[in-house]
């Protein structure tokens, strides 16, 4: 469990999207956006430029967990173009992820 400290940031956004889609803050609401367009720049970028996404030995189901609760707590909230953002953040991830796996020998 020694990974975790390496997904603070990403616990903290679900839990921020959390809020949003229970309390319905507009300041939380404008900062998960912002977080949004960041993620998906940075994801278009590591498959764009074949970088490796490996972290610091966080599973790959942890981020599934999350991206699946983030679309999740988003179309709850009823924002579904940060839900969208959302689902294409996580298959980014996933041809990213998929691309720096080493290739298995026949």
């Amino acid at each position: 469990m020694g990974w975790i400290r390496h997904v603070v940031i990403d616990i903290a956004v679900t839990l921020l999207i959390a809020y949003v889609a229970f309390a319905g803050q507009a300041w939380a609401l404008w900062v998960v956006w912002i977080y949004t367009g960041l993620m998906l720049l940075l994801k278009l970028g590591a498959v764009a430029g074949n970088v490796p996404v490996r972290s610091q030995g966080v599973p790959t189901w942890f981020f599934h967990v999350l991206y699946a609760a983030n679309v999740g707590l988003l179309l709850y909230a009823g924002q579904l173009w940060a839900a969208g953002g959302w689902a294409v953040i996580w298959v980014l991830s996933m041809i990213a992820e998929a691309r720096s796996r080493p290739a298995k020998a026949n």
